[in-house]
């Protein structure tokens, strides 16, 4: 009996040439998608594979600072020098970011440090050089005697007075200094030979001690105490050889219960026929 082969539906054909289409396909499209075939913004981050993005596939420039995620950049992922000054923003560096001696004098511009930047006390006195206090820098009265050295100068009301006069021959009552509640000291000239005086102008009675030595082949000294009205004058004659003389006078006063003193060196010596008078004193 013959019986009749069935032959292939064409559906079945149709079927089977797509199942054939579709499997070469995807080799296909694997082996042929370039950036062409890609649409704009159709890879998102879901579709990124963790570490796929290297640094050699971000263009120069391609991450802004926004793109950046707060605290990601770490000292590590910065390249030696790689921040330069224009990098940072007025104010970005503060001191809590710098290392402890990272600032060293160098790196301070001239004038940099300003009076208020300094703080009390830092100055100490290794750290001023030599002669750099003048007198301008010191305040009315900040000097006071515990801070000199000792003779350097008077304490209390004391003062250092000295002069040095040239006396013409004849000359008469010249004064050498004045001793403020006190008097003064004169001095005349005859020939060469001063002779010194102390006159008393403090209104009371003056306590008074010479001392003087006379220069010559043997020299000669004296001391003479005495008491000087007010008003009145005491003299030391000059005997000395060439006029050459030194005295020491010592006065003193309790004038409306102020307390007076005054000790004066005066050396004294001839030019000439003239004489010449050097003289200090300390009074108070």
């Amino acid at each position: 009996m013959w019986t009749r082969e069935k032959l292939l539906h064409p559906a079945t054909a149709i079927a089977l040439l797509a199942l054939f289409v579709s499997l070469g396909g995807v080799t296909y499209a694997a082996a042929t998608i370039g950036t062409d075939q890609i649409k704009n913004s159709a890879v998102t981050s879901a579709k990124l594979r963790n570490g796929a993005v290297s640094g050699a596939k971000i263009r120069k420039n391609a991450i802004s600072t926004n793109r950046i995620a707060r605290g990601a950049v770490r000292g590590a992922k910065i390249a030696r020098e790689g921040i330069t000054a224009r990098e940072l923003k007025p104010g970005a560096v503060a001191s809590g970011k710098l290392a402890d001696g990272a600032v060293t004098a160098a790196k301070l511009g001239v004038n940099a440090v300003t009076v208020n930047k300094i703080a009390d006390g830092s100055v100490t006195a290794s750290k001023l050089a030599n002669v750099s206090v003048s007198g301008a820098k010191l305040i009315d009265g900040s000097v006071t005697i515990s801070k000199l050295a000792p003779g350097a100068a008077v304490a209390g009301s004391g003062q250092l007075l000295s002069a040095r006069v040239t006396l013409s021959n004849g000359q008469s009552d010249a004064q050498l200094l004045p001793f403020p509640g006190i008097g003064r000291l004169t001095a005349s000239c005859a020939a060469g030979r001063a002779v010194t005086s102390l006159e008393n102008g403090s209104g009371s009675e003056l306590s008074a001690q010479a001392s003087w030595v006379d220069e010559g082949v043997a020299d000669r000294a004296g001391v003479e105490r005495t008491t000087v009205a007010a008003g009145a004058v005491a003299t030391v004659l000059n005997n000395g050889q060439n006029g050459t003389q030194s005295v020491t006078w010592q006065a003193s006063v309790n004038a409306s219960g102020a307390a007076r003193a005054v000790t004066a060196w005066v050396s004294s010596g001839a030019s000439g026929q003239d004489c010449v008078v050097t003289v200090q004193a300390l009074a108070s």
